[in-house]
């Protein structure tokens, strides 16, 4: 529970996770609810790992607020010279940053595994280089296998009228992958221009399909988002949002809109869509 005091004793005989961040931060923001699913499906699993917020906010009020959206411990906010210790010990210059620490604390078994939570989520555990290498080794060979089927968990997707379209009917085109949310202006402006790109291919009766892959939190802004696209859509599944992250992080989406291109064959034309998209318009298809 937050205020909850946590005996150093506790940390012993696992893995600690540093996690220097601040409340102001966007990036921080963005990258703390990624850390906390990671955290609770490891502690789901009962691997010995721990997080310890280390806390880079101006104000007390700040340092509360973002520490209760974490279900890890903290730092006191009032503890000055261990916060500065911790940071320059381990020359933290920017953040987010997480310094993950051998068991005992004695040795750094990754500088700074942000990058491997944002890819890979809890598989990333131990963020050993030997883990990394692995994970890499998988990446590289799933990539190479990669077909339209293989990326999604479910049979079919929906059409605007809600009636379910085969996924195998896709296979054989030019399908985007299109990863927004209800409520994003950034979203809203491109998804306008996507739609009219994707009217005048269709017109031509171009081979083409889109597919929303919704980051929505709720079913209301799935549904809101929907009625402005005239294309497929990734079934609403009640919250978890489980097939929306897998292919958020196999395709290392990190912003909304984002539009991942696969050409006919299966295989990741692009992942960057909707800079091709802005530039080119329909010009850039297939």
């Amino acid at each position: 529970l937050p205020g909850t005091r946590v005996e150093l004793p506790e940390l012993d005989g696992k893995i600690i996770g540093l996690y220097f961040a601040a409340n102001w931060y966007p990036k921080c923001e963005a990258f703390t609810p990624a850390l906390a699913a990671a955290y609770q499906q490891l502690r789901e699993r009962g691997a010995g790992f721990e997080v310890v917020f280390v806390s880079c906010d101006e104000d007390r009020p700040s340092f509360e607020r973002f520490h209760r959206a974490m279900p890890w411990p903290a730092v006191p906010f009032g503890d000055l010279r261990c916060k500065k210790s911790l940071s320059d010990m381990f020359r933290v210059e920017g953040i987010p940053r997480l310094v993950v620490l051998a068991t005992g604390g004695a040795e750094v078994v990754c500088p700074d595994a942000v990058e491997l939570v944002h890819r890979y989520g809890d598989p990333a555990f131990p963020f050993t280089p030997a883990r990394v290498a692995e994970l890499e080794a998988d990446e590289r060979s799933k990539f190479a296998s990669q077909t339209l089927e293989k990326l999604f968990s479910v049979s079919h997707v929906k059409n605007g009228g809600d009636e379910q379209v085969p996924i195998a009917s896709l296979v054989g085109k030019t399908v985007g992958l299109y990863f927004s949310a209800h409520g994003c202006e950034p979203c809203a402006k491109f998804t306008a221009r996507l739609a009219a790109i994707y009217g005048n291919l269709k017109g031509k009766s171009a081979a083409f399909e889109v597919v929303y892959i919704p980051m929505d939190k709720e079913e209301d802004g799935y549904e809101r988002s929907r009625r402005g696209m005239p294309w497929l859509a990734l079934p609403y599944d009640g919250g978890d949002g489980a097939q929306s992250r897998a292919l958020a992080r196999y395709f290392d989406v990190r912003e909304i809109p984002t539009l991942v291109v696969i050409g006919p064959d299966g295989k990741t034309v692009t992942r960057d869509g909707r800079n091709l998209v802005n530039l080119y318009f329909d010009m850039a298809f297939p």
